[in-house]
Formats: structure tokens, C-alpha cells, sequence
């Protein structure tokens, strides 16, 4: 029998997912809480431009079906799977809203940022839970349109279980991602997860502290943004190591020599995440912001981190400051700015 398949908050991410699978045949549902997406996508399907979007590799609508979160309880049948894509900060209420609708055997796929799993495995349980790397961006860009900012033969999905092993279900919902994307299956998923969060707080975060619209491939140029991207990323690496993460899958490098590069070394694996990525793509730091929404930095990122180095007793001083700079922004009382990289300057090793 097939797998019911639930998208939960089909934006950016989501969307193209939901639409794909949905294009290859699967029975999906897309959920989200923003009234007019719904709507417009029950009135003229979802459209999904891939690629650059001036020139898109595809640019297609096709009919979904969508729900609004209130009607997830007027639901008789269960989801074999459900693609959590949310922000962070709406992943706990979102979670509990659709458990009483997983099957016995179904599973919650975080298809997100940060370490989702640690407030979703207590609601579902952590055999129903599995994560989903992403490595690859997209846009909500108005009600019932959404951008797959990288070609579809761009790597997106790395999917695996918690505990690190192999099983017949990793194979299932790889192949299940792959009718939506280039997917491969992670040997060690945490240490994937907290990988790409040490390169969120880095790349995604100081970005969107100090501009609207440029990504840290090309910041990186700038000295000033060098060196606290560097130090920034190795505070991440000591407090990963200290948790006894391993971080191997987006760099291929061992932990010990990640800790010990230069600056312009770190730079350079930053720049290479550059790779395929469309002109005009912002990342979700700064989606966030000039919208007006809070991001994911104080709570999910940065903040997390420093929460994290906490528990081991490693100090962070350039998170905290990261932090504390985007308490500030999100009051309004400072605006982006290469400026802000001031207040790091103190706290650089001399």
C-alpha cells in the first residue's frame, strides 16, 4: 500500500517537496497556517519555479491538496509519513497538532534546520522520528508559488535514522525523497544535523546580521567578516566535539582538523556551499527579517549553541554576542550593517 504523506507548513522547503511528490504520483497533503496559501493553492494549484528564476529549469502548477492546521482534526485516515518543514519555533505546537493523525508505525521527518529531533522525539517518540539534511534552499514567494532555489540535479535530501543505522525504512523514504530530489542516506545523522547547524550559525546568521541580500561567499572577502566566521565556526566545532559529534558529512574533514584551520581555510568551505546557488536567493536568516518574522538564531542557532556549550562547560562568547547583537536587531534598535561585526572584534583571540 502506498504511504499517505503529510507536508506540515509548505513554504520555501516544503512546497517544492509536496509538489513534486505530488506530480510523481504520491498521495500527499500540504498543511499550513497561513490562510491565503491555502486557498490559493486549492483555487489554482501550487506553482513551483526550480532553478535560477530568470531563467528556471522548470517552472510548472499542479494540483495539491491543502488543508488549513484547523481542519488536520476533521481527518479520518493516518499518514504513513509527515515532512515537518517549519521553522524551528513553530515545531513543537505543529508536531503536537498532528500526532493524534500518525499511524502506529508512521513516522515525523524533520525536514528543517537545527536539532528538531530534541523536541520531537518526546511528543512522538523517537522511533517515529527521523531527520532529513537539507542542503538546499527555497522561497515562499506569494500564496500558492514557491522557489526551489537550486537545479533539481542539486543535491538536496541526506536522510537518516537517529540511532545511526541502517533499515528498510531509511531505504523507503530515501526512495520516497527521490522523486523530489537528488537524496542520499546519512550514516551518522546527528552529526549531519549538527554540521549544518554550526554552519547556520555561522554562514546563515553573521550574513544576515550585516546584509539584506548577500551570502557569505561573498562577505567572506572582507577581513573583518573572515576572521569572525572563522572563530564563530570554531567555537561550534569545540562545542559539537564536546558532545561527541563527529563532523564529517558536509566537510569531509575530521573534527580535530576543522579546529585547527585558518581562517582562510574556513572561508574556503564556506565559499563552496555556493555551489548552484541561483542569483537573488536569500537564505532563510534573511527571509526572516525583511519580513519581519523572528528567526531562528536566538532560539534554534546561535542560541542553542551557546545553550549547548553550556551543558559542557565551553565557553562561546562570539554566539553570545551573536545572540545578544540579534535580540537587538529584531527590536528594531539596530539595522544590518557591516558595523555590527564591531562588537565582535573584543572577543577575537589575540
Amino acid at each position: 500500500m502506498a504511504d499517505r504523506v503529510a507536508v506540515l507548513a509548505p513554504g520555501g522547503i516544503g512546497g517544492p517537496l509536496g509538489a513534486l511528490l505530488t506530480r510523481a504520483g504520491h498521495d500527499v497533503v500540504l498543511i499550513d497556517q497561513w490562510p491565503e496559501h491555502v486557498e490559493a493553492m486549492r483555487r489554482n494549484g501550487l506553482r513551483v519555479t526550480i532553478g535560477p528564476k530568470e531563467d528556471p529549469e522548470d517552472d510548472f502548477v499542479v494540483p495539491v491538496e491543502a488543508l488549513h492546521v484547523h481542519e488536520v482534526c476533521t481527518l479520518r485516515d493516518h499518514f504513513d509519513v509527515v515532512f515537518v518543514t517549519c521553522k524551528s519555533y513553530d515545531t513543537h505546537w505543529l508536531v503536537q497538532l498532528v500526532e493524534p493523525k500518525l499511524a502506529t508505525d508512521g513516522v515525523i521527518v524533520s525536514t528543517q534546520n537545527s536539532l528538531n529531533y530534541e523536541w520531537i522525539a518526546p511528543i512522538v517518540g523517537a522511533g517515529r522520528t527521523m531527520s532529513c539534511l537539507m542542503t538546499g534552499g527555497g522561497e515562499l514567494l506569494s500564496p500558492g508559488h514557491v522557489w526551489r532555489n537550486r537545479k533539481l540535479s542539486h543535491h538536496y535530501y541526506t536522510v537518516g535514522e537517529l540511532d545511526g543505522e541502517a533499515s528498510a525504512r531509511t531505504e523507503r523514504i530515501a526512495g520516497l525523497l527521490r522523486d523530489a530530489g537528488k537524496t542520499e542516506i546519512a550514516h551518522n545523522a546527528k552529526a549531519s544535523l549538527w554540521t549544518k547547524l554550526i554552519h547556520n550559525s555561522v554562514s546563515a546568521a553573521l550574513s544576515g546580521l550585516v546584509a539584506g541580500n548577500r551570502r557569505s561567499w561573498e562577505l567572506v572577502a572582507d577581513p573583518a567578516y573572515r576572521a569572525v566566521s572563522a572563530q564563530l565556526f570554531r567555537e561550534g566545532v569545540d562545542v559539537a566535539a564536546a558532545h561527541g559529534q563527529q563532523l564529517e558529512p558536509l566537510y569531509d574533514v575530521p573534527t580535530a582538523a576543522l579546529r585547527n584551520m585558518s581562517d582562510d581555510a574556513i572561508a574556503e568551505l564556506l565559499t563552496a556551499t555556493g555551489g548552484g546557488a541561483s542569483k537573488g536567493a536569500t537564505n532563510m536568516v534573511q527571509q526572516d527579517i525583511v519580513r519581519g518574522r523572528p528567526t531562528e538564531v536566538i532560539g534554534f542557532f546561535n542560541g542553542l549553541l551557546s545553550r549547548k556549550g553550556a551543558e559542557v562547560g565551553i565557553a562561546t562568547p562570539m554566539n553570545d554576542m551573536m545572540v545578544a547583537l540579534y535580540e537587538r536587531l529584531e527590536r528594531g534598535e539596530i539595522e544590518q550593517g557591516l558595523e555590527n561585526l564591531v562588537p565582535f572584534s573584543i572577543r577575537l583571540p589575540r
